[in-house]
């Protein structure tokens, strides 16, 4: 059952960026606002708290875009001649160039924190559906076992209906659908095979009999 929640943890890739664009503005704002009562120096390592909650958020890729879109929007509004990508001091390129690599450098390490934490969480949520299944195929009646394990898929992947498919060493395969009922008769209708297999191989039912099964749905 390994990645069987991949899909449920990954977000729409342009929701990071627009929320990554969102961050670095109100940083600049910020500074806008700072600069403008008192000569804050280094004031574009505030920029680093847009990085690290981009990359907290939403991962590697917004979290480089932050670090980028900082670099290119404090040098446009703070750095003489303001609204131009030219810097008069050479001084300052060294600055830039040292901040944008801090930023992603920072962004790097916090989205792999993340990442970490995810894979984390994952293996925990497999770990507890796995442990489900086990202990519902240990029930007596095997088919009722098997319509309580579909049931306990379909309601983690949150899907409309998952079919539970096990083709045993003699006799015709044994098939299961839960869902809701427009679910079940999409299922039904592409019986022949199934939309996604999550896993196959030997399946141990209970009595110490075996079969081959799939999950599908």
């Amino acid at each position: 059952m390994a990645g069987l929640f991949s899909g449920k943890l990954t977000r729409r890739w342009y929701l990071g960026y627009t929320a990554a664009l969102a961050a670095v503005s109100v940083v600049s704002l910020l500074i806008g606002l700072v600069l403008g009562q008192v000569n804050l120096a280094n004031s574009s390592m505030l920029y680093l708290l847009a990085v690290m909650a981009t990359a907290v958020a939403f991962g590697r890729g917004p979290a480089v875009f932050a670090s980028v879109a900082a670099f290119l929007v404090f040098d446009w509004f703070f750095v003489e001649p303001v609204h131009q990508f030219t810097v008069t001091d050479p001084e300052e390129w060294v600055s830039l160039v040292f901040f944008l690599l801090t930023a992603t450098v920072t962004g790097q390490l916090a989205a792999g924190q993340r990442q970490r934490a995810l894979e984390a969480q994952q293996r925990g949520r497999e770990a507890v559906v796995l442990y489900d299944v086990v202990r519902l195929m240990s029930g007596a009646e095997f088919e009722t076992a098997l319509a309580a394990v579909a049931d306990r898929l379909r309601r983690e992947l949150n899907v409309a209906a998952v079919a539970v498919e096990l083709a045993r060493p003699t006799g015709a395969p044994v098939r299961v659908v839960a869902g809701d009922p427009a679910g079940v008769r999409l299922l039904q209708a592409g019986a022949g095979s199934a939309a996604h297999v999550l896993q196959s191989g030997p399946v141990a039912l209970s009595g110490g009999h075996a079969a081959s099964g799939r999950w599908v749905r």
